[in-house]
């Protein structure tokens, strides 16, 4: 995918992970999340991985458990 494409995705991931992520069945899972703004799980990965050195899932662990990022 395109830098600035997934860029993009990228804000709208984090808006999505700001609000929780919930649906009707509980928390959105990060295939979820990106299912949701039509972006690859890989491509999305690697990004997060590329910038934050964490995994999708591992992001969605730390904001859900409330974990302070200066503990990773």
């Amino acid at each position: 995918m395109e830098r600035n494409m997934i860029e993009k995705k990228f804000e709208q991931f984090a808006a999505a992970v700001g609000r929780g992520g919930a649906s009707v069945s509980g928390p959105a899972t990060f295939g979820d999340i990106c299912a949701g703004l039509g972006v690859p799980e890989s491509d999305m990965d690697l990004y997060l991985r590329d910038n934050f050195g964490l995994s999708g899932p591992d992001i969605l662990k730390v904001y859900e458990g409330g974990i302070p990022l200066y503990l990773l």
